[in-house]
């Protein structure tokens, strides 16, 4: 499990909202929100859909924080067209494919993938959609994650590496922390810590608490 609880409860903080406060305004009970942000049960894409507005980001960074952007996400709009082509149900086009692969997808699961409500079906599932339709399985899948949250992650990083060159590091005495403030692979991190920092969240906070769940975990 990803640390969407720990992330959307820094987000509820910061926004000064209790958790009945957030689950009044995104319709969501106040017993799911505790056990998302106790990392006990992991929030579905559309309980995200619900969370965003309210915590003040965008649905997409959720999905990704959580997990559900690690990959490629089906396209629902590819097996839109398969079921319409045919003129099936749900039920109708499940049964078929069933007919046709042997492979048994349930319905509800079918139209959670239509509608971007599943976004990691199970590879067998994959399979046995583009053999049906006689296609390869990768072209169920979007060419890009969200290009929407691309272009902003890019251009958050590229706003930082503006700022990195124009800066004196001078102050920094360790020469190890200056290399590694510089290096390219390190934009990530230092955007996370920003917008830790915009949040006025310490990350030191942050880190102690990721750190304290790893050794509780092995003891």
């Amino acid at each position: 499990m990803e640390y969407i609880g720990d992330y959307i409860r820094f987000l509820r903080n910061a926004k000064n909202y209790s958790q009945r406060k957030l689950g009044y305004l995104s319709k969501i009970s106040n017993a799911t929100i505790n056990r998302i942000e106790k990392n006990i049960s992991k929030p579905s894409p559309e309980t995200l859909k619900k969370l965003a507005q309210p915590l003040g980001v965008s649905y997409e960074e959720l999905l990704f924080v959580a997990g559900y952007l690690r990959e490629a996400p089906v396209n629902g709009n590819i097996l839109k067209k398969i079921r319409e082509k045919r003129k099936m149900t749900y039920s109708e086009l499940s049964r078929d494919i069933e007919n046709v692969t042997g492979v048994k997808i349930p319905e509800d699961v079918l139209e959670g993938i239509e509608k971007g409500e599943i976004l990691d079906p199970c590879s067998e599932y994959i399979n046995a959609i583009a053999n049906y339709e006689g296609i390869n399985s990768k072209q169920l899948y979007k060419n890009e994650i969200y290009p929407g949250l691309e272009f902003t992650i890019k251009e958050n990083m590229g706003k930082l590496r503006d700022v990195l060159e124009q800066m004196n590091l001078s102050h920094i005495s360790d020469k190890e922390l200056r290399e590694w403030i510089m290096n390219p692979e390190s934009l990530e991190y230092l955007v996370f810590a920003k917008k830790l920092y915009d949040m006025k969240i310490n990350p030191d906070f942050v880190l102690k608490e990721f750190v304290y769940k790893i050794f509780k975990n092995m003891m």
